[in-house]
């Protein structure tokens, strides 16, 4: 009985250690980007940050259906040699994937500007292959040192992202590059965190050039079909549903509209990314582990869950109650109404921040099929939501609060379909 309750311990602290670690780095990362967002705000005006932010939208599609999801199964094979075909799999379909985009984006990046809101996007458009890759080359990385639990690793990466990053936005901000220069820093993130992560990666990528054949990599990719047949899917219908807002905010508001929005979802990443993805990478690693030796995840689920919900209430209570005076105070009286836009969604972030990150029994339950469906619901369900709140008001606050009321509802059934798999039920 004392040993048990000395092994339950140790876990819980070995828990609680890795996300100190990872939260350490990240809340540095964190730390200067907060400090540096009243002068960028003050450099960048808010049709800048509307114009980075479909730049982003079209990357992180673009990067989802480049990377064929094999990156969330790298942390589910017991063996290294596997989870290295998986990264070998996912890095090969990107290579082939931004190949296309790029013969693709030279005869339609001014079309597909346009058709966007901003035909000034043109140019930086034809940067989506190059960011395509180095976004998943750092995600394959970010996995792979997740499974090794190379926490150190992970925080360090953080820290270098967001201080080149940011002293990249500043600079080029001073010299006037407008847009350009948010795009850039985007670029310079990528860079800076790849060069951290490519060291405690060496075996990985030695292990890829000299011990990996593509049969194996054939026979590895066969074996988590599920991922691109059901997962890719449901992933890319989730961030299509996400960026249903920021396609269609600019055709229905114009583009201050999706910059304020942009920005109130920057404010939202801080606890997300500082706590929430912290948790959420231990716990991902946490959970494959147990279920796969003992066939569910209930104990670190209730933990983690617990954890989530009492870090967010605290900052996620205060946008409820003050965001727009925040948002006036601290970037500047023309982002009050970011603010504005923030607070009527903030119940709504509040289940993503505590739900997200546990729908990863999804995965461990082999359910991928499920949440192919749900996610098709969820597209539907959120393109008739910001239709309605349009049409109904042609008011950007009401349509928003139409939105988020409809992505809330589907969190909790989220965070029950999880719990259930996370018991074992769905094996």
């Amino acid at each position: 009985m004392i040993l048990s309750l000395t092994n339950l311990f140790r876990q819980r602290s070995d828990f609680t250690r890795q996300v100190l670690t990872l939260a350490t780095g990240t809340a540095a990362a964190q730390a200067l980007t907060i400090l540096a967002a009243p002068l960028l705000t003050r450099l960048y005006r808010p049709e800048d940050y509307g114009v980075f932010a479909l730049f982003g939208a079209v990357v992180g599609l673009s990067a989802l259906f480049a990377s064929g999801k094999y990156d969330l199964a790298i942390l589910i094979p017991k063996e290294d040699a596997a989870a290295t075909a998986l990264v070998g799999a996912s890095m090969l379909i990107t290579t082939v994937v931004a190949a296309v985009l790029t013969v693709l984006l030279w005869f339609t990046c001014h079309p597909l500007a346009a058709w966007l809101g901003d035909p000034l996007l043109a140019p930086w458009l034809q940067l989506v292959p190059l960011a395509v890759v180095l976004t998943n080359l750092g995600l394959v990385l970010t996995v792979w040192a997740n499974r090794q639990q190379a926490y150190g690793a992970l925080s360090n990466s953080r820290m270098a992202g967001a201080l080149a990053g940011t002293a990249a936005n500043i600079a080029l901000g001073f010299a006037g590059w407008g847009a350009a220069g948010l795009v850039c820093g985007f670029l310079v993130v990528q860079v800076a965190t790849l060069a951290i992560l490519w060291r405690p990666s060496s075996a990985l990528l030695r292990a890829l050039r000299s011990q990996t054949s593509l049969r194996a990599i054939r026979a590895e990719a066969a074996r988590f079909a599920s991922f691109p047949k059901f997962t890719l899917g449901a992933e890319l219908l989730n961030s299509l549903s996400n960026q249903l807002v920021v396609l269609l905010l600019p055709k229905f508001f114009g583009m201050a509209v999706l910059g304020w929005y942009a920005m109130g979802q920057r404010v939202i990443g801080i606890p997300t990314t500082l706590v929430g993805g912290a948790v959420g990478e231990v716990f991902r690693s946490q959970a494959s582990r147990d279920y796969a030796e003992h066939g569910n995840c209930r104990e670190i689920f209730r933990k983690t869950l617990k954890h989530l919900a009492l870090l967010g209430a605290g900052p996620f209570l205060v946008l409820m109650l003050a965001a727009p005076e925040l948002f006036a105070w601290v970037f500047g009286e023309s982002w009050r109404m970011a603010g504005r836009l923030t607070q009527v969604m903030s119940v709504m972030f509040l289940l993503k921040f505590v739900v997200s990150p546990l729908t990863h029994t999804f995965l461990l339950a082999g359910r991928q099929q499920e949440d192919l469906w749900l996610h098709l619901h969820i597209i539907a369900s959120s393109a008739a939501a910001l239709g309605l709140g349009y049409w109904l008001s042609g008011d950007a606050l009401i349509t928003l609060l139409c939105f988020s009321l409809n992505f809330g509802s589907i969190y909790l059934y989220y965070l029950w379909r999880s719990h259930r798999f996370a018991q074992g039920a769905g094996r």
